[in-house]
């Protein structure tokens, strides 16, 4: 292993994704770097008796990325035109693209690219692709939902569009996946024709055909019981005389039990100990034939011959019996207990105008009201919280909590709106009370690498001004620091997040009045979830802050620290 330097960047280098070419004996790198730097290095790594070095190194800054918030991205690709390096980045519904020449690092365009509310690029799959078969390469994009666009450079011109391979479900791998999962994307790749130097000759003569792979599976063990010390033999599996590949247990069999591979068959004799239901569970290969897979590299054509495999998953029970009656013995009820991933919504506040509540929400849903008294008997600390256990969460469902009060404090209406996408991670905060029309996006990761797990922040109506911080190793973002923040005046929302629980909570600068909350929590198709809160306050509301805390869940304790982190309190009477 190598260290390398790039001088001047020190410290400001975040790779984004890196991108590999080989062209003849040489392999060429492109990495792409977020911010503050928004650019791309290019060089060849190259191999010398054991010693890595850098050969003609490049640093491109294009002039269309240099100011603006997503992340970075680029692909090395083949044109008419010659070698060239693609740097693009995602920013909402615009794709920034910039094309260069490997050679010299000469622009050759740029253009702002219409997206259409794509959302989640996955970076790990972006796939340099040939489109016309004719050395002439673009990049395809794939992004959540299953949506691949195609970026290419073609007619001197820059160009997005839907690709045929959104859908098919050839990208995003989770790292979670077996073997098995990731072979079938490959082969479905292979398939659909994007590895283009592949080149496969099935061969003339098989080994099984189906109709005997559909035989085996219907005469798999029409046994459901047997007595205990009789001997079976269950057909499992062709022998090997017929195109017998690999046998897997999936389960642990029950003791004494033998798979001949010669035979095919699994043999067992049951014992006494083994009386009632046992599982048997194997996963079973069948070569049908052979192929012959051709492959271009840059010394010729490699050749190799691999087999053709069928996988065939089998599991099915045997109830062993005694010779006694069995006896029936009762067997209570198990209960589960559903896993806590509560998200709360919580308001904590001084209001002492509020009479009585009314609450309106589904069943998922549970209330919680506490108040927290000083022993000065200064004015009560009131904690009002929604909670829903997502793991029990299965439809989208919603609840309303409306404060009832004698006198109305304001005829104006502000509400701030925090939703949170548990999937992408991504929290869009909106408020009523414009400053801006411009949506803000900020990326903690960029900020600090070890913060990879907080969310993607997207506020929308916030001033400008607007900054990201850290206070105490949490996140902070600064909106009105002029103003002096009030003791126990915040809203909150809490997911889970993993193994943890992640709490974002607004200060004010003054006591706030809250004629409503309302949550929703919205499940997808594919039991996807986000969280949505809005508060809708009397009067012009403005925050001082948003903060951002892992494993919160006492929030009156939170105030207090929070305020004392920003050097706020100047007494301990709170």
């Amino acid at each position: 292993m190598e260290l390398f330097d790039f001088p001047g960047e020190k410290d400001l280098l975040r790779p984004s994704n890196i991108n590999f070419h080989q062209a003849d004996s040489l392999s060429m790198f492109a990495v792409s770097f977020g911010s503050p730097s928004r650019k791309a290095a290019i060089f060849n790594l190259v191999e010398d008796f054991g010693t890595l070095s850098i050969n003609e190194p490049k640093i491109i800054h294009p002039e269309i990325l240099k100011n603006g918030y997503g992340r970075v991205y680029t692909a090395l690709l083949t044109t008419n035109n010659g070698e060239m390096i693609l740097i693009f980045s995602k920013e909402n519904n615009i794709l920034k693209t910039g094309i260069f020449s490997v050679n010299d690092g000469s622009e050759i365009s740029s253009d702002l690219l219409v997206l259409e509310d794509k959302e989640n690029l996955y970076a790990p799959d972006i796939w340099v692709y040939d489109i016309t078969y004719n050395d002439e390469e673009g990049v395809l994009l794939p992004f959540q939902n299953d949506e691949v666009l195609m970026l290419s450079y073609l007619d001197n011109k820059l160009s997005l569009r839907q690709s045929e391979y959104s859908g098919k479900s050839l990208f995003s791998i989770p790292d979670t996946s077996s073997s098995e999962v990731i072979n079938n994307t490959i082969l479905k790749r292979i398939e659909s024709g994007l590895y283009k130097i592949l080149d496969e000759e099935l061969s003339t003569e098989s080994s099984i055909d189906q109709v005997a792979i559909d035989s085996l599976i219907s005469n798999i063990s029409k046994v459901d019981s047997i007595f205990v010390g009789d001997s079976i033999k269950i057909p499992a599996t062709v022998d090997s005389a017929g195109g017998f590949y690999s046998f897997q247990w999936l389960v642990k069999p029950p003791m004494g039990t033998i798979y001949k591979p010669h035979t095919g068959k699994i043999n067992w004799i049951p014992t006494d100990n083994q009386t009632g239901e046992n599982i048997f569970a194997y996963l079973s290969q069948i070569r049908l034939g052979e192929k012959l897979l051709s492959v271009s590299t840059p010394f010729g054509k490699q050749h190799q011959i691999i087999p053709i495999l069928s996988d065939s998953l089998f599991a099915f029970k045997l109830f062993v019996k005694d010779t006694l009656a069995p006896i029936t013995k009762y067997v209570p009820d198990e209960f589960i207990i559903p896993e806590d991933r509560t998200a709360t919504i919580t308001l904590v506040t001084r209001d002492s105008s509020i009479s009585r509540y009314h609450f309106d929400g589904e069943h998922y849903f549970k209330l919680y009201v506490g108040y927290d008294l000083f022993k000065d008997y200064s004015q009560s600390v009131l904690t009002t919280s929604i909670r829903s256990n997502l793991s029990l969460v299965d439809k989208s469902v919603s609840s309303k909590l409306s404060f009832i009060r004698e006198n109305i404090p304001d005829s104006s209406l502000t509400t701030i709106s925090m939703d949170h996408d548990l999937i992408n991670n991504t929290l869009n905060i909106t408020t009523s009370n414009t400053y801006d029309s411009i949506p803000q996006s900020y990326s903690p990761e960029d900020w600090n690498p070890d913060w990879y797990l907080y969310p993607n922040y997207v506020f929308n109506g916030f001033s400008q001004t607007l900054s990201m911080d850290s206070i105490n190793n949490n996140l902070k973002f600064k909106i009105n620091e002029d103003l002096k923040s009030h003791p126990y005046t915040n809203i909150s929302v809490t997911v889970p997040l993993g193994e943890n629980f992640y709490t974002s909570a607004f200060s004010f600068p003054n006591e706030i009045y809250v004629k409503t909350i309302d949550v929703v929590i919205t499940v997808d198709s594919l039991s996807r979830k986000s969280v949505t809160a809005t508060y809708e306050f009397y009067g012009k509301v403005s925050a001082n802050s948003l903060a951002g805390i892992f494993d919160l869940k006492d929030r009156v304790r939170f105030n207090k620290q929070f305020l004392e982190s920003k050097k706020l309190l100047k007494s301990t009477s709170l």
